[in-house]
């Protein structure tokens, strides 16, 4: 009945490529698809090169399968949020054409939810504040009012992930300024609060909910350590791994983007047993060993 076990539209990139990895050793019949392979595919993935906004796209790689994770959308220069829906709407179209059911994992985030002074948990109500967020949780809502009943809906929202040098996000802009030598500049005094969870937990949050068997058609999951640091915190630590001081600049410039945000992760550890094993200290540790090797 099923052509493949596992297919990941965007299961190149920085996430794609670590959990298609997993999947492979846990499942095997994984499919990634991406406009490119961005470096080494894991071993035994099967990659297939297509550009899915192209005519015939979309429906050239999406098979019957068990499982299909969507990493599209990712932040990128002049991000297209119309671009982006159109996509993704098609999609689903696709999906909806299939005759067999489907557990689809929408790869969402954290930050929909905007300044949350108190953990926010999955019953919260979103306010996003940047083009982006406000994207991802527009996502949300086509899938929940498109997607076809007889496919199970898994909404992740994922909380910052870092621990490779594919990595485009803070963490990974000090691990270069370091790899350089190079001083950088924290915007906002370098007081914006995020949760920071590192690949490896994010790859075993997902295949602790992949396992699950809990049949409800959709679910919103937080991906999240629970536990917050402001940007200032996390060069503090990588001072004390590194045992010498880093230079950098603060500036008073601060960005549209959320400012605190504290992600409650009761779902995740409560229903689905998950732990994070990686603490920040750790995490960076291990990053930075990636950057070195690199």
């Amino acid at each position: 009945m099923y052509k493949y076990n596992h297919i990941l539209l965007g299961g190149t990139g920085f996430i794609g490529a670590e959990l298609a990895l997993a999947l492979q050793e846990r499942d095997g019949g994984v499919l990634a698809v991406g406009r490119q392979t961005e470096g080494v595919l894991p071993r035994g993935v099967l990659f297939k090169e297509v550009e899915l906004t192209n005519e015939g796209g979309v429906e050239s790689v999406i098979y019957p399968t068990k499982n299909i994770s969507i990493l599209l959308g990712q932040n990128y220069q002049n991000f297209d949020k119309a671009k982006e829906l159109e996509l993704l709407h098609r999609i689903v179209t696709v999906l909806n054409s299939l005759d067999v059911p489907t557990r689809v994992f929408y790869f969402s985030s954290a930050l929909v939810y905007g300044d949350t002074f108190e953990p926010a948990s999955e019953d919260g109500i979103p306010q996003p504040v940047d083009v982006y967020s406000q994207f991802k949780y527009e996502a949300e809502q086509l899938l929940q009012e498109a997607l076809a009943k007889k496919h199970q809906l898994r909404i992740l929202r994922l909380a910052n992930v870092y621990g490779s040098p594919k990595n485009k996000g803070f963490i990974g802009l000090l691990m270069k300024s370091v790899s350089s030598k190079m001083p950088f500049t924290l915007n906002g005094g370098g007081l914006q609060e995020r949760d920071y969870m590192y690949i490896d937990d994010i790859v075993g949050a997902i295949l602790a909910i992949s396992e699950n068997q809990n049949e409800s058609q959709c679910e919103v999951i937080n991906i999240a350590t629970g536990v917050s640091s402001t940007l200032n915190q996390v060069v503090a630590t990588m001072q004390e791994l590194l045992v010498s001081p880093i230079e950098y600049l603060i500036n008073d410039m601060v960005p549209q983007e959320v400012k605190v945000s504290r992600i409650d992760n009761k779902k995740l550890r409560d229903t689905y047993q998950y732990a994070v094993q990686f603490p920040l200290k750790e995490g960076l540790q291990r990053t930075w060993e990636k950057y070195q090797l690199h």
